[in-house]
């Protein structure tokens, strides 16, 4: 059986400790869980899917991540994959989407970006339509 294990600025922990630690990252809001409302990310993810994000600073988002934001204007959420970052501004596009998105992000949009684990966002499968 695998044993979990948590990374935080290059400490691990594993076992009972970082099951502590990282639901100590969640009651602190430094990670937290979204929820997907369309499939513009499938196969990755689709609607209703519970995500488990990260609280981030722009400088720490590239190209390839997956991000909950804000579009500019909006009173929605959206989870799509970042295709730029440059000099502050995010593109991104939904997986599924054939084009890029219109809008063009910043700071204030950016709301966290998706833990992977192996190289796969963490989500918990259609638990989001009770949210």
């Amino acid at each position: 059986m695998d044993t979990i294990t948590l990374t935080i600025d290059g400490t691990t922990v594993s076992g009972k400790a970082g099951m502590t630690i990282l639901a100590l990252a969640v009651m602190t809001k430094l990670l937290f869980f979204g929820v997907v409302i369309s499939d513009s990310m499938v196969p990755v993810l689709s609607t209703s899917d519970l995500v488990l994000f990260q609280a981030v600073d722009v400088s720490q988002v590239k190209s390839g991540d997956i991000i909950l934001f804000t579009p500019p204007g909006a009173y929605y959420m959206g989870v799509h994959r970042v295709t730029s970052v440059a000099d502050g501004y995010i593109r991104t596009k939904g997986d599924n989407n054939p084009y890029p998105d219109d809008w063009v992000l910043t700071k204030n949009d950016l709301n966290g970006k998706a833990v992977a684990l192996y190289g796969s966002p963490v989500k918990v499968t259609k638990l989001g339509v009770y949210f």
